[in-house]
């Protein structure tokens, strides 16, 4: 269970960005699901001390469009928290969704 302010934002973002399915929404609870039925679960709190209390959730996406993708993300809200790291032909970056 990931904390999260605004679910609607989120739902569209993860949607969107990553193509996962959204297989339950309401005010409180999101349920995202990938091809694979694996599931990412969030609960809407009011605030950002509730949002990050007692954890920092890391969560890691194989996409074919890296460049791509990360414009969606920031378009969509999400902060470029470093520069991109490059390692065996591969790509990572680390980002938040406040």
């Amino acid at each position: 269970m990931i904390f999260a302010k605004e679910l609607e934002k989120t739902s569209i973002m993860y949607s969107v960005c990553f193509g996962l399915k959204i297989t339950l929404m309401s005010d409180l609870y999101l349920e995202l699901q990938d091809s694979r039925k694996f599931k990412i679960c969030f609960y809407r709190v009011n605030n950002f001390a509730q949002q990050t209390k007692g954890y920092s959730p890391i969560l890691t996406f194989k996409v074919s469009e890296f460049d791509e993708t990360l414009k969606k993300l920031i378009h969509y809200g999400a902060q470029q928290e470093h520069n991109i790291q490059e390692q065996d032909n591969q790509k990572v970056v680390y980002i938040t969704n406040n």
